[in-house]
């Protein structure tokens, strides 16, 4: 008898707290703070979208320069487009952060010879998320480069020889 009692009274505890952390939880999320939520959500989505565009299109766009016959010393050029890649991020957070830094930082430097405002890099919203983005973007384009250098080398020379010259010259 003492076993089913002591399980039912853990059982039932057991759904008060589920009930009062739903509670709790839904307070939280959609009563008090729904518009935090939304804000979070949408920055969210827009730091995927911006990342994923920007990596994928650098990747790319990197991997195909890389296939050109024209390009001398490809060997070099990869292994300088995977540096990012293979240096620790907490130490290209570093750099990035140096870089960016209002008085002194390379980027603000670079800006002042061409003429432009100092910019306070992580000030405001719009600049800290441009900032972050840029350094994510430095971090994320070798993966994506590397991936498409693969799919690019794996299509066979004869099906772009076709594609190059034309269907109709055979």
């Amino acid at each position: 008898y003492l076993l089913p009692a002591i399980l039912m009274s853990l059982e039932s505890d057991r759904r008060v707290v589920i009930a009062t952390c739903t509670k709790s939880l839904q307070d939280q999320l959609f009563e008090r703070d729904l518009p935090a939520l939304l804000e979070a959500l949408g920055v969210t989505l827009a730091w995927t979208f911006v990342n994923v565009l920007l990596h994928v299109a650098f990747g790319t766009m990197f991997a195909l320069i890389l296939r050109q016959p024209w390009l001398k010393a490809k060997g070099v050029w990869r292994v300088l487009l995977i540096v990012p890649w293979a240096v620790p991020n907490y130490i290209t957070a570093l750099i990035w952060k140096g870089m960016f830094a209002g008085e002194y930082g390379a980027i603000n430097s670079i800006q002042a010879e061409l003429g432009l405002d100092r910019v306070s890099w992580f000030s405001s919203w719009a600049t800290a998320f441009s900032a972050n983005v840029a350094t994510n973007t430095w971090l994320g384009f070798p993966f994506m480069m590397v991936v498409a250098l693969g799919a690019l080398e794996s299509i066979p020379k004869e099906l772009i020889d076709q594609f190059v010259t034309g269907p109709m010259s055979a």
